[in-house]
């Protein structure tokens, strides 16, 4: 959403028009998906009590029922104001919608947290019998406790059938903040684009590409825990540190496929830049060029 925005003295909420920036169709066709699949999966007592107006309203027609919640609902419609106090609201099926969903979740959360430390330590129980049973066998060793490599290479894969590019730039950041207003990731600190916004990055500087480079892609195997290691080039030399991955990768803790996966380093150069532009860490730059 670009909005709401919130008008404490008249007491509503306004949806601005972010048409441009989701496909209703497409939206509408995934959510009666997702809500046929939540019933055939889980017990009855869980769903939520809307599924009842599913049932008995609409005979189990997700699509139906789907399609009368956009209509219906003020959510997410241009210049729709939404009233606080309007008990005309507190009807919307939307709202309803919403406020059932969480209701459920409320009640799972709260019998989740009363076993979550059972369920720790028998989680620990479980992994020690299951490394104890397969000592024999290849797997991986645990990222936070144990010490272990990856080997891979810097490199782009096809986003939305289009090569990505295996780095970001000084210039691309730029960019970002300078749509700030508009989204609230990019907010950042005038001093950050004021250093980022430089023609001149001095040592630096990439000297095949000539820009700033900020981050690369490699096709390392890495794994929650992981972030921060140092990843280094085939001569050793740390070229930078892990800290992320791609959407493909997310998949990887139970397959791992080099083609679409993707490991994110911010460039060391990037963070010499900012230790020594904004930290004005001199002692710790000293100390990094001394080894």
């Amino acid at each position: 959403m670009k909005g709401p925005k919130d008008n404490p003295k008249k007491q509503y909420y306004q949806f601005d028009d972010n048409s441009d920036e989701w496909d209703e169709a497409l939206d509408k066709e995934v959510l009666a998906a997702m809500l046929k699949n939540y019933a055939q999966q889980v017990n009855e007592k869980y769903l939520p009590k809307f599924y009842s107006v599913i049932k008995t309203k609409f005979n189990n027609n997700y699509t139906a029922y789907v399609d009368y919640l956009y209509k219906k609902s003020v959510l997410m419609k241009k210049n729709k104001r939404i009233k606080f106090n309007d008990k005309k609201f507190k009807k919307d099926p939307g709202l309803k919608f919403g406020e059932d969903i969480m209701e459920v979740y409320y009640d799972l959360l709260s019998q989740v947290r009363v076993a979550s430390d059972d369920i720790a330590t028998q989680e620990r129980y479980l992994c020690d019998a299951v490394v104890r049973m397969e000592q024999d066998l290849p797997h991986y060793s645990d990222a936070n406790f144990t010490m272990r490599l990856s080997y891979g290479q810097v490199g782009e894969y096809l986003l939305n059938g289009q090569p990505s590019g295996y780095y970001t730039t000084a210039e691309s950041i730029v960019e970002k903040m300078d749509r700030a207003d508009k989204v609230i990731d990019y907010v950042a600190e005038p001093i950050m684009k004021e250093l980022l916004s430089s023609k001149d990055f001095g040592p630096y500087t990439d000297k095949t590409t000539g820009k700033m480079q900020l981050c690369f892609l490699t096709n390392n195997d890495i794994t929650g825990g992981n972030s921060g290691s140092p990843m280094f080039n085939g001569k050793g030399e740390l070229i930078g540190l892990a800290f992320d991955g791609n959407w493909d990768s997310l998949s990887s803790d139970i397959f791992f496929d080099k083609k679409l996966a993707r490991c994110i380093g911010v460039d060391i150069r990037f963070v010499l830049f900012m230790m020594d532009r904004w930290g004005h860490a001199d002692r710790l730059l000293k100390e990094i060029n001394a080894q």
